[in-house]
């Protein structure tokens, strides 16, 4: 079996790193190399990974300062020794057959650079939220990247020899490097796909974020689409003649749920290039 590397960035992660650390180790699929990036935690997680490494030695501990996620990301993938990198996130949780399926569907699929799953919602008492089924299509995948991620960060498994030197994260983009990845390797034509099994319970905690923090995220999500796609948000709240962007996503949505693939594809596509080519378009 081809050996999986788990990357695991861990900061301040005492109250739920026992649940995901059994969850990584209670895999169906056993061939696996767990490394624990300790991000300069400053609680009980050092205790914690030393404990498991007791019980498992599977499980590799790198310890140093604290140099933020896309670093810790960075190191973890660059001492892989695996054929395939799995993420984790230290309080999510992964189910029994996740690495398994994965694996399996890499294999059965050699020109894939990277998978992701479905994931289910829990909040910090692990009541289960909501479920998310993710796009399977290659096509419909890069059309959603247009508004955001269509992609389950922490669940994703990268094929090593096909993603190869575009990798690594990009530390400019600290606040949403998994969305500058998809842009990137989408941009160099690797196949991104998803399988629609939940595979992974993805935790929602109350956010602290600042919305210093936001407006950058927003401004960095914006250049990104500028970047790669050659279109800017604002452009997209003109689309179809005055109407609002909400407007065009709910028309996509709505074909997509209908189950028109192709023409949710070829609208969002042909909305694009008329923007791009300054052309009039009417919905």
């Amino acid at each position: 079996m081809p050996l999986v590397s788990v990357v695991l960035p861990i900061y301040n992660a005492e109250k739920y790193l026992h649940l995901t650390l059994d969850s990584v180790i209670s895999q169906t699929y056993l061939d696996i190399e767990v490394i624990c990036i300790n991000d300069g935690s400053t609680d009980n997680t050092q205790a914690i990974l030393e404990d498991f490494k007791k019980r498992d030695d599977r499980i590799r501990i790198i310890n140093r300062e604290n140099k933020g996620l896309v670093y810790s990301l960075n190191q973890g993938i660059s001492i892989s020794k695996g054929k395939y990198i799995a993420r984790m996130d230290a309080d999510d949780i992964c189910l029994p057959k996740r690495f398994e399926m994965q694996v399996k569907f890499l294999e059965s699929n050699p020109s894939v650079g990277l998978v992701g799953t479905s994931y289910m919602y829990i909040d910090e008492n692990d009541n289960q939220l909501s479920k998310r089924i993710v796009p399977r299509s290659l096509s419909i995948i890069r059309s959603m990247l247009l508004f955001g991620s269509p992609i389950c960060h922490p669940s994703v498994m990268f094929n090593k020899s096909i993603v190869g030197e575009h990798l690594l994260y990009d530390e400019n983009y600290d606040s949403c490097e998994d969305l500058e990845l998809w842009f990137r390797l989408n941009d160099k034509g690797i196949e991104i796909r998803n399988l629609s099994d939940v595979l992974i319970k993805y935790r929602i905690l109350p956010t602290s974020i600042s919305s210093r923090k936001m407006a950058q995220q927003k401004e960095r999500t914006n250049f990104l689409k500028n970047q790669y796609i050659g279109i800017s948000s604002h452009d997209l709240e003109h689309i179809c003649g005055g109407k609002t962007r909400n407007r065009f996503l709910w028309t996509l949505k709505n074909l997509k749920n209908i189950g028109y693939f192709s023409g949710f594809v070829g609208v969002s596509f042909s909305i694009l290039y008329a923007f791009k080519h300054k052309k009039n378009i009417r919905c």
